[in-house]
Parts: C-alpha cells; structure tokens; sequence
C-alpha cells in the first residue's frame, strides 16, 4: 500500500515553527532586548531563511531543520542574562532538527541518538564536522538548550518533544567564520544524504540597494530582480578599491585612477 503523507501533518510541522517563535517572543517578553536586536524577531525573511522544511516522498519523511543563529539567541534572552553566558553559545552552530516518519497508521518521530548517527555539517570547502557530544558543551550552553527545548514541549506537546538541538563547530579548521549571519559564508546540514544549505550574510543583515535603472529596492541580491541591472562593484585596477558601479564615476574616488575592471 502506498503511503500517503497527510496534509493536516504538513500543516502541523509548518506550524510547530511558529510555536516556536511564539516561544521565544514570551521568554523574551521579560528580557531587556538590546537596541536594534528586537526588529529581528518581526521581520518575516529572517525567519523564512533560518528555518527550511523538506518531504521526502521516497522515504516517507518530513523534516523541518533550523538554524539558531547567536542574533536569534540574542533576541530572546536579551538582556536577561550575563555577557558571558550569552557568549557561550557564540562558538557553535545551533541547528534544531525534527524527522517524522510518516506511517500508514501514525506518524512517528525519529529520536535524538537516531539523529545524533545521521547527521552532520559541511562547510563550503566540504570539510564535514560532526556533533559535539554533551560533554563537549558548556553547562551554560546545554542549560539554554534545555530552556528552549523544554519550553517547546510545554507549547507543542509530542511535536515539541521531538525537536532536537544539534551543536557544531561555527568556524573551519582554518578559523575562517562559516556560519556568521552578518558575514559572507556558506553551510549545509546533511542528513541521510539530504542536503540542506544556507548560504550568508542573511538578508536582514544586508544593505538596503535602489537600483537605479527602475528605482525598486531590494535586498541580499547581485542582480536586480526587477529589471536585472547589475549590481556587482566594479574595481579599481590601481589601488583595488571596489566601487558601486551605479555611481557612474569616472575616476577611483581613492587614488583617482580611470582604470576600472
């Protein structure tokens, strides 16, 4: 018999999402948020780009997976807790994970050592790192873990239950930052061989552009994605500066040179 994955559970993985907004918005309610921090948590396409959700129709699976950036973290506890105890989540990428299996009868929720096994990170140069261990965490770290997932539960019952907390490196091996959401990076999460990407800064994080061609604004983007008009800087031969081609200079506003690639 075919199975068949049920709208209603698809709608359910869908929200579970935003109960976990909801979740963070009312810890965060009694938190002294930082200036410029709280408008994260209203704008739409932060929250569209850290959380994706997948189906996998040939394994019958359906996984929701979202990246816990440390400006997410930030805008939930605010204030309410030390410097130092906020930094001990800086060090890692943070991805929440839940994988339904979906049965004939009832779907079923893959446990977090089942997922410790199949899941790992890979950054841009393909280098693969596995989970940190409990052991490997600090306290302070596992215990705003538990916070969230704990939270989670009370909200969301069995779903809740069932959203796992994964910790790994937020640097390569080289030091370079591959998971910064203010920074140029790339990463993937890699599950059974589902690859799930993120490619940064995000949007939020970048600065606003008005093309000048059809006037429209837009973020994140090389191209215009109204008129496609380009919006890559142009750079100065001489002194290597990268200048916004649409200011139509003809001489480096630098070292005042015409030679421009």
């Amino acid at each position: 018999m075919r199975k068949i994955i049920s709208k209603n559970l698809k709608a359910d993985l869908l929200g579970l999402f935003f109960i976990f907004v909801l979740s963070m918005d009312c810890f965060a309610q009694n938190a002294v948020v930082p200036e410029g921090i709280e408008t994260i948590m209203n704008d739409p396409t932060f929250l569209q780009e850290i959380m994706k959700q997948t189906v996998s129709n040939y394994e019958n699976n359906m996984i929701q997976v979202m990246w816990i950036p440390y400006e997410l973290w930030q805008a939930t506890f605010g204030a309410s807790i030390t410097e130092d105890q906020l930094r001990s989540i800086e060090p890692f990428t943070i991805i929440s994970i839940m994988s339904m299996k979906i049965n004939v009868i009832e779907p079923s929720f893959e446990t977090y050592d089942e997922l410790f096994r199949k899941v790992h990170l890979k950054d841009i140069r393909g280098n693969v790192y596995e989970p940190y261990s409990e052991y490997q965490i600090p306290r302070i770290a596992t215990t705003l873990k538990d916070y969230m997932k704990m939270n989670m539960s009370s909200i969301a019952g069995e779903m809740g239950q069932y959203m796992h907390y994964f910790f790994f490196p937020s640097r390569a091996l080289d030091g370079t930052a591959f998971a910064d959401a203010k920074r140029k990076g790339e990463f993937t999460v890699v599950k059974d061989g589902l690859e799930i990407n993120w490619k940064l800064p995000l949007k939020i994080f970048m600065p606003t552009k008005v093309c000048v061609k059809c006037g429209e604004t837009s973020k994140g983007y090389e191209f215009c994605p109204y008129c496609g008009e380009d919006f890559t800087p142009v750079k100065c031969l001489k002194c290597g500066a990268s200048i916004n081609r649409n200011n139509e200079y003809k001489f480096c506003p630098y070292c005042g040179s015409r030679s421009f690639k």
